[in-house]
């Protein structure tokens, strides 16, 4: 039976149909009938009609056509053969006259002589015919086979090519056309070296194989293709054995593997790199900084490594948004691969942080590098046509002398790096063994803290406020104390920090919420603690900008069964500052349950209580640095007057801080000062000796001996009227001026301070509404040089005082100044001022105080925001500048910005620009 062909009757094998004309001297069947000669069968037709008519009802193997029938000769005859025939095999039977066009001889699968059917049909001849057809047949199919397969492997998109055992390529398929770019006839008869790339070994080991009968499975490789790049290629490699086992060819498949190369590549470079700057991350940067440092070490070569932490970065994502952050991000990175050695490398760990490692540096060398550094971040990052001003912390860390491992000289890097933070940021530090454990003490006293907390281990003792008039005990302000189970008792100076640093000041303030509250309502109840007595507790900036606040405050209440009339909360001026509209909300809804507010360390921020009559504050409380002088300065004895009759004009309370001597407390009562606390009766004790200090409502009589309180402020710096001058500072030694160098702050004539008051007065008297931002002692010499002019001015809102290292410590906190924050808070007040006077004045201290803290491109930065707040709201700005500074602008510089310029010597010497 042939393939491809429908089978025949059952009565026979197979059958042949003869179309055409009775062989010579045969006298057998004559039409369509079965020749009973046994198998193989055969059947007669005498035209191409009757043939035609047969193969539509019966199948056959072969058909056998003489081409000298009349219509044997037209191609559509053939066709329809073809198309009834079913598969079977085709022969022309000629007699060697047809004529070379006649279709026949084209159209059939084979063509035999006529003579071969002369005579009668025997079986023999018959299977000669069916053997000729089965052999055409088979052919037919191989044939159809491997066209089938060729078109198979030209449509796959792998490169599938074949080549003698000698490299010589022998046939090549359209998927390695794709591939390597070469065609069929450029490639076929060369060797496969044409494929490898130069210096390549692997041609010969690789047949090795092959002869042995060993498969090639798999191979990842790099072979080059017409143009010359690389190609990553999987290649699998077939021997082909002849009958002996000698190696007769080889067949390879090569699949492109560069799409998936490229992949790991990318997956790889993700894995180790950071996706928004391309720098290496903190996994390549160990990596590659352990091989340095185990390379260099050997050869006794140094490697510093610098840590940088961006200053206040967050502040620029929470103003401006994230997508500005990554720009800035991006542009810092850009400035530091510049920046980089040809052999070094930078790496941004997350965050704002952000890694640069030299080799061949000791310290010398990284301390000049680090100069550079901070070079290349002072010029701003223009954002939207606004210029973002970035500064950083830097810690250093060089091996040798530091063991040669990459993870501990990054921890000693970043210790070093917090330590700069902590010493006024924007500067850099190299490592000293002290800040590892200091930074170890610091992280192990934060998780004591936290476990203390948890666990209910510390304690509120509690100051007594007391009435000046007859010493009665009005209220007790409760202070956190923290008896450390082997450290001892761990002042709140340190521990307070500690937990707003560690970012659990909220935990601790509830806490000490609800204990205080718990206690006094025990003392309520037990009818040991006198009527009317209320407990203060102090708010961090955190707490009161927390939106559920008065929630939590009602939740304590409730919970302890306190009344609200029986706490006062206290908040700085600083806190309220920060976020002036969460704060009012925060209050007005504490003052809604009947919470009392008092504003602690007040005098020592803004002095505007008409801007305070926009909050609900019940209570002032004058800061200690002003009480403790009061009996002997009389700056002081002003400023506190002051306090008190604005207090008392506005309806507040008033209670003195830090009272410590019988003197002070009668005159602040003289002064009409209402309350006062300080260890003039008691320091901090536990509430319970507290009442027992203080019968039921007798007079609280002092019970410590009175000592003197260091005033507040800048450490060796003073200014009075008698302008500025050096003072000791214990423990200090010169002044160091950038560079390293020695230096002092000369004395001039003491002329200045008394002319910038002297035009703040004349202004406050024409009706100017004036902002002071200085510092702490400026604005006391000028208060004191102004008299009761400015209590008059800000009563009525148009004398407003701020402390220029907090706003600058709110603008930039050592990096660049923020827009937003300032107009958030100098141009809310500059606004707040207009509502009492069209005309408004500024005296400001803020680029002289980033100039002498070596921070130009900040001070820079801070005169441009002056100079927009001039053009947009038409103030007057004053601008204080210390002219011995070594950074100081050129007095033509400054003098073409501003209109008016003061100049510190020994004192401010006011100057008005020609």
């Amino acid at each position: 039976m042939l393939e491809g062909t429908v089978p025949p009757s059952s009565s026979v094998t197979a059958s042949v149909l003869l179309v055409g004309p009775e062989p010579g001297g045969y006298d057998g069947p004559r039409t369509g009938t079965d020749v009973p000669v046994g198998p193989p069968a055969m059947l007669r037709a005498p035209g191409l009609a009757a043939a035609l008519d047969l193969l539509a009802s019966r199948p056959v193997d072969c058909v056998a056509v003489d081409l000298g029938l009349p219509d044997a000769h037209h191609p559509e005859t053939w066709r329809a053969l073809r198309a009834h025939s079913r598969g079977a095999v085709l022969l022309a039977l000629v007699d060697g006259s047809e004529d070379d066009a006649h279709a026949g001889l084209h159209l059939a699968d084979e063509v035999i002589g006529r003579e071969l059917l002369v005579g009668p049909p025997t079986p023999r001849l018959w299977r000669r015919l069916l053997d000729r057809a089965r052999v055409i047949s088979e052919l037919r199919t191989s044939e159809e086979a491997t066209r089938r397969m060729s078109a198979i492997l030209d449509v796959l998109p792998d490169a599938i090519y074949c080549h003698d055992p000698e490299g010589i390529i022998t046939s090549w398929n359209h998927g390695a056309v794709q591939l390597y770019g070469y065609t069929s006839a450029e490639v076929l008869g060369r060797h496969v070296d044409l494929l490898h790339p130069p210096d390549t070994h692997e041609h010969a080991p690789i047949m090795s194989a092959l002869r042995r009968g060993e498969p090639v499975r798999a191979l990842e490789t790099v072979r080059h293709g017409k143009d010359g790049v690389p190609v990553h290629v999987s290649l699998t490699a077939c021997p082909e054995a002849g009958p002996t086992g000698e190696l007769r060819g080889v067949t390879v498949l090569a699949r492109d593997i560069g799409d998936r190369r490229y992949l790991q590549d990318e997956l790889l470079r993700a894995f180790m790199h950071d996706g928004l700057t391309g720098l290496p991350n903190r996994a390549s940067l160990v990596d590659r900084l352990s091989r340095t440092l185990a390379r260099d070490a050997a050869e006794g070569r140094p490697v510093a490594v610098f840590f940088l932490d961006l200053d206040q970065f967050k502040r620029i994502n929470e103003a401006q948004g994230h997508v500005a952050g990554d720009r800035v991000l991006a542009e810092i990175a850009g400035r530091l691969l510049r920046l980089l050695p040809e052999d070094g490398m930078v790496a941004r760990l997350g965050g704002d942080e952000f890694v640069l490692v030299s080799r061949d540096t000791d310290t010398a060398a990284a301390a000049a590098i680090a100069d550079r550094i901070f070079a290349a971040l002072a010029a701003p990052v223009r954002l939207e046509g606004r210029a973002v001003h970035i500064s950083a912390s830097m810690g250093i860390a060089v091996s040798p002398p530091l063991d040669p491992d990459a993870e501990s000289l990054l921890r000693h890097a970043d210790a070093a790096m917090y330590e700069a933070k902590a010493r006024g940021r924007s500067r850099s530090q190299i490592f000293d063994v002290s800040f590892a454990e200091r930074s170890r003490d610091q992280l192990s006293l934060s998780g004591d803290l936290r476990d203390a907390l948890a666990r209910d281990r510390l304690e509120v003792h509690y100051q007594p406020i007391v009435a000046l008039d007859g010493q009665r005990l009005v209220g007790v302000e409760a202070l956190a104390r923290w008896n450390h189970p082997t450290r001892g008792m761990v002042p709140p100076s340190e521990f307070v920090p500690l937990a707003e640093h560690s970012g659990f000041v909220c935990e601790l303030d509830r806490w000490v919420l609800a204990r205080a509250c718990r206690q006094v309502r025990a003392g309520q109840v037990a009818g040991t603690l006198p009527d009317g007595v209320r407990v203060s507790v102090n708010l961090s900036a955190r707490s009161l900008a927390d939106p559920d606040l008065v929630a939590l405050v009602r939740a304590v209440l409730d919970a302890e069964e306190l009344s609200a009339d029986s706490l006062v909360l206290e908040i700085t001026e600083t806190a309220l500052l920060q976020d002036i509209a969460t704060a009012r909300r925060s209050l007005q809804g504490l003052r809604g349950l009947g919470v009392g507010i008092a504003l602690d360390d007040f005098g020592t921020g803004y002095s505007s209580l008409s801007f305070l009559r926009e909050l609900p504050v019940t209570q002032v409380k004058i800061d200690r640095s002003f009480v403790c002088n009061v009996a002997r300065n009389q700056e002081d004895r002003l400023i506190t007057q002051s306090i008190v009759d604005l207090a008392a004009g506005l309806g507040l309370e008033t209670v003195a801080e830090g009272v410590e001597t019988e003197d002070q407390r009668a005159l602040l009562l003289r002064l009409g000062c209402a309350n006062a606390q300080g260890h003039l009766w008691s320091r901090a004790l536990p509430l319970a000796e507290v009442l027992a200090q203080a019968s039921l409502g007798s007079p609280v009589a002092p019970l410590v001996p009175g000592r003197h309180a260091a005033r507040r402020g800048h450490p060796g710096r003073r200014w009075g009227r008698a302008g500025w001058r050096r003072t000791p500072v214990a423990g200090a030694g010169p002044a160091v001026l950038p560079g390293g160098v020695p230096g002092t702050v000369p004395a001039t004539p003491p002329d200045a301070g008394h002319q910038v008051a002297e035009a703040v007065r004349a202004g406050l008297e024409a009706g100017e509404a004036w902002l002071v931002v200085a510092t702490d002692e400026h604005r006391e010499a000028l208060r004191a040089a102004l008299g009761p002019d400015h209590v008059a001015a800000a009563v009525r809102g148009g004398y407003v005082e701020l402390d220029a290292a907090d706003i600058l410590a709110r603008l930039c906190d050592g990096g660049a100044p923020s827009r937003e924050r300032f107009d958030g808070s100098i141009g809310e007040l500059v606004r707040h001022l207009h509502r009492s006077s069209t005309t408004v004045r500024i005296y400001a201290e803020l680029t002289g105080l980033l100039q002498q803290h070596d921070e130009p491109a900040a001070a820079s930065a801070v005169e441009g925001l002056w100079e927009e707040l001039e053009d947009v709201t038409g103030v007057s700005v004053w601008c204080g500048y210390d002219a011995d500074h070594p950074l100081a602008l050129r007095h033509a510089e400054v003098c073409t910005r501003h209109e008016h310029v003061a100049w510190h010597h020994g004192t401010l010497r006011g100057s008005t620009a020609s």
